[in-house]
């Protein structure tokens, strides 16, 4: 017989087995079937990981004129990514030399190609403050 992973329920707050203490989360590899035995209390891992894959949709401004929606759907074993594009240009971050990340939800990153990509903002921007920032930024005012 098989041995199959199972998941403790977040319902549960622990459960006996083994000569053991399992609490919610833990994950139990065993030939028994045990969300057939204990329904209530577990699960077999692989259902909870396709029921509660994480999914993050980014939107990446690439080469300053492309918006590119992103939707990751990760499991522990991959993450699949599909890009849906719109246009639109931010010329003076062009000018600069420098590419925008649209984060969603109003918030924007700057970001220098030049090296290796690197985030130039400590802070999370707005798309308002963008182009005072990219300016402050050229001219090295903080």
């Amino acid at each position: 017989m098989n041995t199959q992973k199972y998941k403790l329920k977040p319902n549960c707050a622990e459960h006996y087995m083994f000569g053991k203490k399992f609490v919610s989360g833990d994950v139990i590899e065993t030939v028994i079937e045990l969300d057939k035995v204990y329904p209530a209390k577990f699960e077999l891992e692989a259902e909870f990981l396709a029921r509660n894959e994480v999914k993050t949709v980014l939107q990446v401004v690439i080469n300053n004129e492309t918006t590119a929606n992103v939707k990751a759907e990760e499991t522990k074993e991959e993450v699949a990514v599909t890009v849906d594009t719109e246009v639109k240009k931010y010329p003076f971050a062009d000018e600069a030399g420098l590419s925008i990340v649209d984060l969603g939800r109003g918030w924007f990153n700057v970001i220098d190609p030049d090296d290796g990509d690197k985030v130039v903002n400590s802070k999370k921007l707005r798309e308002s403050e963008l182009e005072q920032f990219i300016n402050n930024y050229v001219n090295g005012v903080e």
